[in-house]
């Protein structure tokens, strides 16, 4: 996942040397089934704990959730679908 999201938060774009922290983010949660398989997973810009953050707005706002889904649905599941490992 580091690799395929270049180091960098997939929202924001920043890098672990700009953001607070780089954070697994889940998109669809753990607590509604979601799994830790890559194609479930983003770099997200932290702490959740954190307002402002991107992984504070998707778990605190509807426009960061669905921002993380439409990346899953664009990004993630056709170049998972495709067979990248």
């Amino acid at each position: 996942m580091w690799d395929r999201d270049k180091g960098c938060c997939v929202l924001c774009k920043k890098n672990e040397m700009q953001a607070w922290t780089l954070e697994e983010h889940h998109i669809k949660f753990r607590s509604q089934g979601g799994t830790g398989e890559t194609w479930n997973v983003a770099l997200a810009c932290g702490p959740v704990t954190q307002a402002g953050t991107c992984h504070w707005k998707a778990h605190n706002t509807r426009a960061g959730r669905q921002a993380f889904e439409e990346y899953q649905r664009t990004v993630l599941l056709p170049l998972y679908q495709a067979g990248v490992s």
